[in-house]
């Protein structure tokens, strides 16, 4: 079987220096009804669930409906029209995880026959432009991943600026709050070394007044001896 391969899409990223490339090929690939034509679309820097339940949105768009089972997504009576014209196909798709990509295997049932560049060239070019189209979804929805991504760091930071700074005003005002204990206690040590002289110079008058009473006593002393001889002496 002839394949294909052509490179839809690269995107640069500067932010990251990220390369976003999808390869398209045709393929023979094993599904649940057997070994069948496919087309395979890589998707680089890619998770693979993620690619299947997008691609399951994608397909929902085109009114099939969807069921999966086992890893493998079913769309039944999907409506392409550049594909099947006003006929409705079956679509079987499934991702899975490769280096660095996840890849997406992708079946068209036309009814009777798997869509095949050699059997339907028309239909399979067309084909791969609607995948691509779905490429360009991934594509957009990773840089929307990473957007989100990196808004998210950009709110994680702005809330730690947030934090350091409610961290400095605590810290401004725990400095104001000590400061002020300071200049207290040094209120207080001034005024206690004020006291400290005043009991200093209070003591001094202590003395002089102990003397001072001392002399007072030894004066009564003498009083009360001359008293006490006059009362004798009569």
């Amino acid at each position: 079987m002839k394949k294909v391969y052509f490179l839809v899409s690269i995107f640069f990223i500067s932010s990251t220096s990220l390369i976003y490339a999808q390869l398209i090929r045709e393929t023979s690939a094993s599904m649940s009804l057997g070994h069948n034509n496919a087309i395979m679309l890589e998707l680089d820097y890619a998770d693979a669930s993620k690619v299947l339940e997008v691609f399951n949105k994608y397909v929902n768009d085109f009114k099939a409906k969807t069921k999966t089972k086992k890893g493998e997504l079913f769309a039944d009576n999907a409506l392409i029209k550049s594909i099947g014209g006003n006929n409705t196909i079956d679509i079987y798709a499934r991702a899975e995880k490769g280096m660095n990509k996840a890849v997406l295997t992708v079946w068209f049932d036309l009814g009777g026959a798997y869509l095949s560049s050699r059997s339907h060239p028309d239909k399979y070019l067309e084909a791969e432009k609607w995948l691509n189209e779905f490429a360009k979804i991934m594509v957009k929805k990773g840089i929307e991943d990473e957007l989100k991504a990196e808004q998210k760091k950009l709110s994680e930071l702005e809330n730690d600026l947030k934090n350091l700074t409610r961290d400095k005003e605590k810290l401004e005002r725990n400095i104001t709050s000590d400061e002020k204990s300071i200049k207290d206690m040094e209120n207080k040590i001034a005024q206690t070394k004020q006291n400290i002289e005043k009991s200093k110079q209070d003591i001094i008058t202590n003395l002089d007044q102990q003397r001072n009473k001392n002399d007072e006593i030894e004066r009564q002393k003498e009083v009360i001896k001359k008293v006490e001889a006059k009362l004798k002496g009569n």
